[in-house]
């Protein structure tokens, strides 16, 4: 049926567009600099929970850029001002009663290891080591440097993430990461994500991630 050629599908790329050296991203949680708009798009979600592969009740569209220096992510998370949910602020803590939008890094591309990032509506940040033990795979005593930015506006809320490069281990020589995200839509009990929607799949599992093409010309750097 639909849904078992959707799950079976090959691996979809999100497309990393690299930032011009003139053009830089003002982390104020608005997409409003250009380049967001020459970005490509995903917004192809479908729901884990509560009606497994069915599509959202809300859209949520996400792009990348990169410079030299960092990865950025773009989040536009639409949905009713009044209704986000977004009570926690401090860094890790548990956001069982927020709206979320969570994302993994598997920039060696081993399925098994990576990096977890979450964010709600209010700033707060949440991150942690995949396989390395944790709570559901993640290991939050780790704590990266990174920024985020959101902003609440007039069709939801919205986020701009800076993640440096020397923040992340990654081999240079290659141009592309897997890439997974997930949005909790907090009063429908909703649980939305790009690839891996199944019920027996998770977001912290990278092996069901898709990719994230187009990374040339990256440094660790110090």
């Amino acid at each position: 049926d639909e849904l078992a050629q959707a799950a079976q599908e090959p691996e979809p790329d999100l497309q990393a567009l690299r930032l011009p050296v003139d053009e830089t991203v003002e982390m104020d949680g608005v997409l409003a600099e250009e380049a967001w708009s020459r970005a490509v798009a995903i917004d192809d979600f479908r729901q884990e929970e509560p009606v497994e592969g069915a599509a959202p009740t809300e859209r949520t569209a996400v792009r990348v850029l990169f410079d030299d220096d960092a990865l950025y992510i773009g989040a536009m998370v639409y949905d009713r001002p009044d209704s986000i949910l977004a009570y926690q602020k401090r860094r890790d803590a548990g956001l069982g009663t927020d709206d979320r939008f969570m994302w993994i890094l598997d920039t060696f591309r081993d399925g098994r290891t990576g990096y977890f990032f979450e964010i709600n509506a209010a700033g707060l940040m949440g991150d942690g080591l995949l396989g390395s033990g944790g709570f559901f795979g993640v290991n939050k005593s780790w704590d990266g440097i990174w920024e985020a930015r959101t902003a609440i506006v007039d069709d939801g809320w919205s986020a701009e993430i800076r993640i440096p490069f020397a923040t992340l281990n990654f081999n240079p020589a290659s141009d592309t990461w897997g890439i997974n995200f997930q949005r909790t839509i907090r009063r429908r009990n909703e649980e939305i994500r790009w690839r891996g929607w199944r019920r027996d799949q998770s977001l912290t599992s990278p092996v069901f991630a898709g990719r994230l093409v187009g990374l040339e010309g990256l440094s660790q750097g110090l």
